[in-house]
């Protein structure tokens, strides 16, 4: 199991609220910032990254980096 490593580069725009995450689909990618979204809502974006949602269980981390991790998926 290859576990990602998360870096300060990504936390911090993660905790200003410049990385958002929207569990919707794309239904079109309007122009070169302006994404919509099949629920009718569109967003101004930099960058798509676009992931299955799926988590895995890793139960054998310790409490605290499991919280830490929740905190960048949630």
């Amino acid at each position: 199991m290859i576990l990602p490593c998360v870096t300060e580069k990504f936390l911090k725009p993660k905790r200003e609220g410049r990385i958002i995450r929207a569990l919707v689909s794309i239904d079109e990618i309007i122009d070169e910032t302006t994404i919509g979204f099949d629920s009718g809502e569109t967003i101004q974006a930099d960058l798509i990254i676009c992931a299955t949602s799926f988590i895995e269980q890793v139960p054998f981390l310790c409490e605290p980096l499991i919280r830490i991790l929740g905190n960048i998926i949630g």
